[in-house]
């Protein structure tokens, strides 16, 4: 596995692709900082890895899983990637947005420095993001 687990999320959800329901966990090491190992365990395989940059610009500060959505913080690159698990499954695990400074920008966020990202089981469309002066509420639906 490469050392100790660094984050790790999991969800339980029903996919559009296999028609099942998929038990998933994502989680990254202290050895691997940059690397991010996605595992079905339903059918008891890992799904896939997601290699990020080499340095800093690579690391991984959080993962957060809210249903099918897994969220990827970069807080040196002040960038949260956002995968459909649904597609990963599929065999196509890219990210399918970006929430980044030019984004947060847009929205009316002057300065965007993300630390951490958490989800509520009682508010599954909505994201919090911790950075250092604040907490972010995002809705994912919009």
């Amino acid at each position: 596995m490469g050392g100790a687990i660094k984050f790790f999320a999991t969800t339980f959800f029903e996919s559009q692709h296999t028609l099942r329901y998929h038990d998933m966990i994502a989680y990254s090491t202290e050895e691997h900082g940059n690397r991010i190992f996605i595992n079905d365990n339903t059918d008891r395989r890992r799904l896939t890895e997601l290699d990020f940059e080499d340095g800093y610009a690579g690391e991984v500060s959080s993962i957060e899983i809210t249903g099918i959505y897994l969220f990827v913080v970069q807080k040196f690159i002040k960038t949260i990637l956002v995968y459909s698990l649904d597609r990963c499954l599929e065999g196509y695990c890219q990210p399918i947005y970006k929430i980044d400074v030019f984004l947060m920008y847009s929205l009316g966020v002057k300065y965007f420095n993300p630390l951490e990202v958490y989800t509520s089981i009682f508010h599954p469309d909505v994201i919090f993001i911790r950075t250092p002066n604040s907490v972010l509420v995002l809705d994912v639906d919009r």
